[in-house]
This record gives C-alpha cells, sequence and structure tokens, in this order.
C-alpha cells in the first residue's frame, strides 16, 4: 500500500471533441452510479504520450439527457474534474482487503447561492458544455509516478488498482447537481501502455 507515496497533482489532456455515448456499454470500461445528469466512466487502460515519462488514464463524461448540460470542476479538483488520486497492486481486486485506504475528498453540502452561480455560468456559456447523448472525453496524468514506477511494480500477475477521485458540479440550466463517482479502476497485469491518439490536447499541471 502506496497512499502516500502515490497522492497525485495531476493535469488533465482535454480533447477538443464529443464522442458518442458508448464507454457505459464497453467491458473495458469502468462506470460510476449514474446521477440524473452525468455519468462517469474510466477506461481500463493506461496511456502515454510521445516524450516524457508520465502515464495517463482515459475518463468519459457522459450525459445522458435530451439537453445539453454544463459541467464544473470541484473546489479540490482545480478544474480537473476526476483525477487518479493512489494505486497499488493486488491479487484479487474482488478481496475486500485489497481497497485502497485513505483520506478522501467529500463533496459540499447543498449551497443554493452556489447553485444560483453555476445557473449564470451556465447561462454565459462559462462551463464545459456536453451535448444531448454524447460524451466528454479526456486524459489525467500521474505525475508523482513514471512509466518506469509501473514497470517495475507491476512486472508479474495480479491487477493494478486506481482509485479515482473528486467531484464535479453539473446543470442543464434548470437543475443542479454534485456528480460524486467513487470507484477503484482494476487494470489486468502484465498490461500494455497505449499513445494518447494524435490532435489530443494536453493540459497539465506541470506544463507537460
Amino acid at each position: 500500500m502506496r497512499f502516500a507515496k502515490n497522492l497525485f497533482v495531476f493535469g488533465f489532456a482535454l480533447l477538443t471533441f464529443f464522442c458518442s455515448s458508448k464507454a457505459e456499454e464497453e467491458p473495458g470500461w469502468e462506470c460510476y452510479q449514474k446521477s440524473r445528469l452525468a455519468q462517469v466512466c474510466v477506461e481500463k487502460k493506461l496511456y502515454k504520450t510521445g516524450k516524457g515519462d508520465r502515464f495517463f488514464v482515459q475518463v468519459c463524461i457522459t450525459n445522458h439527457n435530451d439537453q445539453p448540460i454544463g459541467i464544473k470542476g470541484g473546489e479540490h479538483s482545480e478544474g480537473r474534474y476526476f483525477y487518479p488520486r493512489s494505486w497499488t497492486v493486488v491479487a484479487d481486486p474482488k478481496d475486500p482487503n485489497a481497497a485502497i485506504n485513505g483520506i478522501r475528498i467529500e463533496p459540499p453540502k447543498a449551497d443554493k447561492q452556489r447553485d444560483k452561480m453555476l445557473l449564470a455560468d451556465f447561462k454565459d456559456g462559462k462551463l464545459q458544455m456536453i451535448a444531448p447523448h454524447k460524451s466528454f472525453i479526456y486524459y489525467t496524468d500521474f505525475n508523482n509516478n513514471t512509466l518506469k514506477d509501473v514497470a517495475k511494480e507491476c512486472a508479474g500477475t495480479g491487477f493494478m488498482q486506481v482509485i479515482m477521485e473528486s467531484y464535479c458540479f453539473a446543470t442543464d440550466g434548470k437543475k443542479c447537481e454534485i456528480v460524486f463517482p467513487m470507484t477503484i479502476i482494476p487494470i489486468k497485469l502484465p498490461t500494455s501502455v497505449y499513445s494518447i491518439p494524435a490532435h489530443s490536447k494536453l493540459l497539465t499541471s506541470g506544463g507537460y
């Protein structure tokens, strides 16, 4: 268990397009419980860029409604929505003793003033918009570990477990929600590291 070692501060790599809503239908994705406005899925793969030694996971936020929605990162996410907080290697991800422990970011309580500001941002076009029945895709990087660390720790069999963290605010212009997913992403070992598709926009905390 390496919670302290693997507390990640990371950046987002945001694709500039929307995709069809199919992540929840694919076996290679781990999906959080869907709220009224959005569902969050994380692909069970590791990614890399053509430079540097950081590694990434892909996140898909889907709008299941007939109206567009806008999302905004929570206070602790610094606009980064959902991100990998820590990871470890286990033999069996279904073993209850294999869960990653540690302090979690808790979602804020209901706040009418915050909701009023969110609705105003939606009206003014200041939120990340997601079209009806479409998804917003981005990549998040682990910037506290390298591909060499993964290769060393994940050389055997079992599973690499990645815990996702944080929350975001969502609105359709009428109602507001806090989307607060929490899941552990099991990545079967040994695993390959895939290249992030061309033309992906990378936004990271370290200017990567």
